[in-house]
């Protein structure tokens, strides 16, 4: 009995000191924050004996095994948390709490736009994790920036972002700096151009800005790419497949023809010594919209290239190396593509009593889908020191934007072919290719204070065909040069003072040319412009419960030089002169809060001299002094689990077409956007489930009642949306379920109502469902 005793106590001995050894080679824990455990986030572990790293499991754990070394610094990263770091010991058993990332730090292409308590203009950011969660309902950024963006008009539900801009002005659309717009000749395709697996965050700077040319009248869209962030040799892998279908119930749309969609995503990311890259991959098909009532919805609902029944491929490719630890350059390129497949013919309704419909068609022999294609490559070099108190960044481009435009059968827009055919069918090709070169330079007496300066150079060449050969708009090559200063001064502590200008310089050159509807030659020639722009501001750093600022600035843009081109009645390019657009913003903000309540609003007001809108039939280009007043307010407050955010966007404006001085006539819907209010509230039900919901309420708009009807002056009514979101982690990734219109709403968007027409006269998508299964490895 002694000896079994003694066998037994010795067995225990072991067991305990050999336990306890090897805990002592080991450290584990889980990674937790407020919502519950962090699933797949990097872990890094640095000591003497060198750095390994790990993937957490989808319940936040993780474990490090075999150390040689008794104390190590332990780095935790994840999207949507701040960067967790602490020195541990061997044999610790950790519960790491990360925290919610505040947005705080906004930077736009080379910090020209800077920390939110800072700027003296409104800006918003989406960030990775809020994209992601979007995605579950709609990969759709036209339908995105609408339900998350105070500002930016209610959604065309199409390809086209025609109708949806900043303020009722053109907005700026960029990838990494390099613009997607194309001002010559818009194809309004700029949201189309890109898709959303490609983008890493959005800032949108809603406001006019001389930091910004190229046609920035209303504000900035500056969506930035997906970027590796490792410190350490590593590679992650993304996979994710979803699956959608119309989930109307009326009329058994359910069980209709080509209802379904599908999508599959798949990324690789990492880091090898001083190589970071990443590539990744989407395939997306499209199936038809059904409206709430079940009927199939035009696919191409608005003349300019629809949604609904296209196949969409996207490629990112992006390759990086540290030169040392302040300097790098980085290669990436990036191609999207989207055709919609022809068949099927949209039935014209009758204004505001009958809708717009579909029905099979016929295919033409020299009929082509409506299409949307962008390519890119840039190389970029950054040095945070490339002398004293000074860095430096340098972006060079090229790009190709092309959109293709639905096809008419028997056009009498345009003059016939020939003696048989009267088809027609135009696209948008545009050449670019830049650089952006910016410096910032500290300024070692005044705390916080800095010069960035630089300059921004852009050769474009646009032009518009018919398929069939025929110039529509002549190509026109664009060289613009545009030096800029901006400066930020903290004279004191709470008091920040901005200011800058800009020097546009723009010179447009055209070949002599054939009108294609008058037959008429039009002689050739160079446009040339020149304008300083000028912006500043002041805030003053009150008190967090209220930190107000004031500020000016201009933007300025050619105006659609090829839209004029191609009816103009002048026998020379010099004869027309066409007037660049110069807007002036005056804005009125302040930012509140208090614990986790956020609350910020701005006042704005701004007026053009040469105002830009399209009217009529022929959507000729009307030149008028304008006026656009407004307010945007956003509310945010985060509780524990839970986490709401609301905002309204209000805009009115009015003009002087006939040029009595009197700036009294009401601007047309496809300038002024009606009342928006958006809000979502998201709750963590579970440490592995969430839940969302999300509204849009579009107010009323009727400002052109009695007068005769024409395009830009329909009645607007008002209706809401409501999304709901589901995501729940299992296995070793997250399965989301997101459902759009769940209350299958009857509505009209906003542009379906203000054409007034009887062929866009189409009503809005019905409910639809979307499962998704996403995951990291």
């Amino acid at each position: 009995m002694l000896k079994f005793v003694l066998h037994l106590l010795i067995l225990t001995a072991f067991l305990f000191f050999g336990n306890f050894s090897f805990a002592q080679k080991s450290i584990s824990g889980t990674i937790i924050s407020d919502g519950g455990p962090v699933p797949f986030a990097v872990l890094e572990l640095s000591a003497s004996s060198g750095s390994r790293q790990a993937l957490a499991d989808d319940k936040g754990s993780f474990r490090f095994n075999d150390l040689t070394d008794s104390s190590c610094i332990l780095t935790v990263m994840s999207v949507g948390f701040a960067i967790y770091k602490e020195t541990v010991y061997a044999g610790s058993v950790l519960v790491i709490h990360l925290k919610s990332e505040e947005i705080k730090e906004v930077v736009v292409y080379a910090s020209r736009i800077g920390k939110r308590e800072e700027e003296v203009v409104s800006v918003s950011v989406l960030t990775e994790k809020e994209l992601q969660r979007q995605s579950t309902i709609n990969n759709n950024l036209n339908d995105i920036l609408s339900k998350t963006t105070p500002g930016i008009a209610q959604s065309t539900e199409s390809s086209s972002n025609y109708g949806q801009g900043i303020r009722g002005r053109d907005m700026l659309v960029m990838l990494d700096g390099v613009p997607q717009s194309t001002p010559i000749r818009s194809a309004s395709r700029e949201l189309k151009s890109l898709d959303i697996s490609s983008i890493g965050e959005v800032e949108i700077v809603r406001s006019a800005t001389a930091v910004y040319g190229h046609g920035a009248t209303g504000g900035v869209i500056n969506f930035t790419s997906k970027s590796p962030k490792f410190k350490n040799d590593t590679v992650c892998f993304t996979t994710s497949v979803s699956g959608n279908s119309s989930f109307v119930f009326n009329n058994d749309a359910i069980q209709k023809k080509d209802p379904l969609g599908g999508r599959i995503f798949q990324q690789i990311i990492g880091r090898a010594g001083r190589f970071n890259f990443l590539a990744n991959g989407a395939y997306e098909h499209i199936g038809k919209y059904y409206d709430a009532q079940g009927d199939l919805i035009p696919v191409d609902p608005l003349g300019q290239g629809g949604a609904a029944n296209t196949n969409n491929l996207s490629l990112l490719g992006k390759v990086g190396y540290e030169i040392n630890n302040k300097a790098g350059i980085e290669l990436k390129g990036m191609y999207f593509n989207s055709i919609q497949k022809p068949g099927f013919i949209s039935m014209g309704g009758e204004y505001r009593v009958q809708k717009a419909g579909t029905q099979f068609g016929n295919v033409y022999d020299d009929q082509l889908g409506t299409a949307t294609k962008n390519l890119s490559f840039t190389l970029r070099y950054y040095n945070e020191e490339i002398f004293s108190s000074t860095s430096f960044k340098v972006l060079a481009y090229l790009q190709n934007n092309f959109a293709r435009f639905p096809y008419e059968h028997s056009s009498t827009y345009f003059p016939p072919l020939d003696s048989v055919r009267r088809s027609a069918q135009s696209y948008i090709s545009s050449d670019k290719m830049g650089i952006r070169m910016d410096f910032k330079t500290e300024l070692p007496k005044l705390v916080r204070s800095s010069l960035t300066y630089g300059v921004d150079l852009v050769e474009d060449n646009t032009f518009q065909k018919l398929t069939d050969g025929r110039i529509w708009v002549p190509g026109i090559r664009q060289y613009n040069l545009a030096p800029f200063l901006q400066a930020k001064i903290v004279p004191v502590k709470k008091l920040v003072l901005r200011a800058g200008l800009r020097n546009e310089t723009v010179i447009l050159k055209v070949n002599d040319y054939k009108q294609l509807r008058s037959g008429e030659m039009v002689q050739g020639g160079t446009l040339t412009y020149n304008k300083w722009l000028f912006n500043a501001g002041v805030r003053y750093n009150l008190h967090k419960l209220f930190s107000p600022y004031i500020s000016y600035g201009q933007g300025f843009a050619t105006t659609e030089v090829g839209r004029e081109l191609r009816g103009t009645a002048a026998k020379a390019v010099t004869d027309l002169k066409p007037k660049p657009q110069v807007v002036n913003n005056y804005e009125f903000g302040w930012d509140m809060g208090h614990a986790d309540l956020t609350v910020q609003t701005a006042v704005f007001y701004n007026t053009s001299q040469y105002g830009v809108t399209i009217f009529g039939t022929s959507f000729d280009v009307q030149r008028a002094p304008e006026r656009i007043y407004g307010v945007e307010s956003v509310v945010d407050y985060s509780l524990k689990r839970w986490h709401i955010n609301a905002s309204v966007s209000y805009a009115e404006g009015k003009s002087d077409p006939d040029g009595d001085g009197r700036i009294t006539d009401y601007l047309l819907g496809s300038r002024i956007a009606p009342l928006k209010l958006t809000g979502s509230v998201f709750c963590k039900v579970t440490k592995k489930m969430d839940v969302g919901l999300q509204g849009l309420y579009s107010g009323n708009r009727n400002r052109f009642e009695g007068q005769p009807g024409g395009f830009g002056t329909g009645k607007v009514t008002d209706y809401y949306l409501v999304d709901l979101m589901v995501n729940y982690a299992i296995w070793k990734g997250t399965f989301s379920i997101g459902i759009n219109n769940l209350f299958n709403k009857l509505y009209f968007p906003p542009i379906s109502q203000w054409a007034g027409s009887g062929s866009t006269y189409v009503i809005g998508r019905g409910r639809t469902i979307n499962f998704t299964y996403t995951i990291n490895y």
